[in-house]
């Protein structure tokens, strides 16, 4: 069995991780300027992080919270990639398009009521105690 080879447009280590790092930075400035969901997901990502830092909770339960939080950005990136894979492939309404864009949203709602639930259960009660 042969091993296969790389090919001559893959770079490897440290450029490897370089164009990582710049598609990232690509993607996240598409993001900005393009996708206000996105955009105001982020924002909301990164209150309810930061919030999650100053809880007087054990750090267990900040990491649960800024993960359950994050998976939401994750999920919401994921769904706007279907969108735009789909709205590339065609612009016409095919019933699986439609199917294709419904379950990514689907799974960006499913995100939101985890965290959601991680943010009553770990932060709900100390909300209850400061309003007395």
């Amino acid at each position: 069995m042969t091993e296969p080879t790389q090919s001559p447009h893959k770079s490897a280590g440290h450029q490897r991780i370089m164009r990582a790092m710049r598609n990232d930075w690509n993607g996240i400035v598409h993001a900005a300027r393009h996708d206000p969901a996105l955009r105001e997901v982020s924002i909301a990502v990164f209150a309810l992080t930061a919030t999650s830092a100053f809880l007087p909770v054990p750090v267990i339960e900040r990491l649960l919270l800024a993960f359950a939080t994050l998976l939401v950005l994750l999920m919401e990136v994921v769904n706007s990639a279907i969108e735009a894979t789909v709205d590339r492939i065609s612009s016409e309404h095919h019933p699986l398009a439609g199917h294709a864009k419904d379950l990514a949203s689907v799974a960006v709602g499913i995100a939101v009521v985890m965290a959601g639930l991680c943010w009553v259960v770990i932060a709900g009660p100390l909300v209850l105690r400061w309003w007395g």
